[in-house]
């Protein structure tokens, strides 16, 4: 092999290594930034699915806030029970959203929060005479697991 024929042989396969290693390195960025942006986007998800639980909780114990303060009017007592059923089924497709994008630990503290929605709703249709006292004990413990489950939140999306 003549010098010359070496000298652009070595060229071209420094030209080749060249390509192959910038495409490789622009392959694991591009490949990174995808990931990332996957991430970014299912954190987003976890978030909307999250608020779209937390009003619907919100909405049920709004509607036994609302009851309390009617009172024993029986219209109103009616179409209010008429709602709180329609919400809490509102609550199942949220609470399934939660199920397939959440972690473990989420889910988990959706639990006793969904119990004591599902007692409120179960009250509110009921009507017993302490209603009032069931009202204002349940409203307690719904805010009080509605906050255990905001904490787990703030841990899984990192804000705490």
């Amino acid at each position: 092999m003549s010098d010359a024929f070496r000298t652009a042989l070595i060229g071209a396969l420094a030209g080749i290594m060249g390509a192959v290693l910038g495409g490789f390195s622009s392959y694991l960025v591009q490949k990174e930034n995808l990931s990332h942006e996957d991430r970014s986007n299912l954190t987003k998800t976890r978030q909307e699915a999250y608020v779209t639980f937390i009003d619907a909780v919100n909405t049920v114990t709004l509607n036994g806030a609302r009851l309390t303060r009617l009172g024993a009017a029986a219209e109103a007592t009616e179409t209010v029970r008429q709602e709180a059923i329609a919400d809490r089924e509102k609550l199942a497709p949220a609470l399934e959203r939660i199920n397939l994008l959440a972690s473990r630990q989420v889910f988990v503290s959706t639990v006793p929060l969904m119990e004591h929605v599902t007692r409120l709703v179960d009250v509110i249709i009921a009507n017993p005479p302490d209603i009032q006292v069931q009202l204002r004990d349940l409203r307690e413990d719904i805010n009080a697991a509605r906050s255990a489950f905001i904490n787990q939140v703030r841990r899984e999306i990192g804000t705490e």
